[in-house]
C-alpha cells in the first residue's frame, strides 16, 4: 500500500492569490519527498517557470490575470507532455471540467477539498492516472454525450471497438464512476498494477485517447 512517503515529486503552485499559495505551501510543506520548487501568480509566469524549472506536477488555478489556467495548462502540456497538471479551482461546472480535460489536465480538484483528497490526487497522477471526482466526471460525461457536444468533442468517433471481457466491463464501470486504479484494485482484491494494465487494454480496445474518453465511448456505445 502506497503512502505519502512515496510521493517523491516536484511541484509548482499557480494561483493569483498569494494567501492561497501560502496556504497550499503550508498544507504540503511537511509531506515527505514532495518538494515545492516554485510558485506563479498567473498563467504566463506558470508557462515560463514550467519550461525553466520543469516541475513534475503543477497545481493550477483557472481564473487568473494575463493568462488563465486552462490556456496555461494547454501550453505547458504542448511544450512538456511529461509535466502533469492538476486543476485546483472553485469552478465546478461541467464546462470547466471539460475544458480542463481538453487542455490535458490529469486531475481536477475544488478548493474546498480536504488535504487528504489533494494528496490522493497528487499520488494518483504521479502514477500516471487521471483523477476527477465521480460527481464531476459524471457531469462532464453527461455534457459530452449531449447532441451539441458529441460531434464537437469526438468527431472522429465511429463507434467501432474490440469486444471487452466481462472483467474489463466491470473495471470500465468503476472507471466511469471516477475510481482510481488503486480504488478499483481494492474493490476487486487485485494489485493496482494489474488494474493499470487492464485499464490500458480497455482504452486500446475502445480506441480511446485516455480513461475519460473511454468512459464517454462506453456510455455512447451502451456498454455502461
Amino acid at each position: 500500500m502506497q503512502t505519502t512517503d512515496e510521493l517523491a515529486t516536484t511541484l509548482m503552485i499557480v494561483d493569483d492569490h498569494a494567501i492561497v499559495r501560502e496556504g497550499l505551501c503550508a498544507m504540503l510543506e511537511n509531506v515527505p519527498n514532495l518538494h515545492i520548487i516554485c510558485e506563479a501568480g498567473d498563467g504566463e509566469m506558470a508557462v515560463q517557470l514550467a519550461q525553466e524549472l520543469q516541475p513534475r506536477i503543477v497545481l493550477m488555478d483557472i481564473s487568473m490575470p494575463r493568462m488563465d489556467g486552462l490556456e496555461a495548462t494547454a501550453r505547458i502540456k504542448r511544450a512538456r507532455p511529461q509535466t502533469t497538471v492538476i486543476i485546483l479551482t472553485m469552478h465546478r461546472t461541467e464546462s470547466h471540467v471539460l475544458q480542463a480535460i481538453r487542455a490535458g489536465a490529469s486531475g481536477y480538484l475544488l478548493k474546498d477539498s480536504p488535504r487528504r483528497d489533494v494528496l490522493d490526487t497528487i499520488r494518483a497522477v504521479s502514477s500516471g492516472e487521471v483523477l476527477i471526482s465521480s460527481e464531476l466526471l459524471r457531469g462532464a460525461v453527461d455534457s459530452l454525450l449531449s447532441p451539441k457536444a458529441t460531434s464537437e468533442v469526438l468527431p472522429e468517433d465511429g463507434l467501432e471497438y474490440d469486444a471487452l471481457t466481462p472483467r474489463e466491463l466491470e473495471i470500465l464501470g468503476f472507471v466511469a464512476e471516477g475510481n482510481t486504479n488503486k480504488e478499483i484494485a481494492q474493490h476487486l482484491r487485485v494489485s493496482p498494477e494489474t488494474i493499470k494494465k487492464m485499464v490500458q487494454n480497455i482504452i486500446g480496445k475502445l480506441r480511446a485517447s485516455d480513461r475519460t474518453h473511454a468512459a464517454v465511448r462506453a456510455y455512447r456505445i451502451g456498454l455502461i
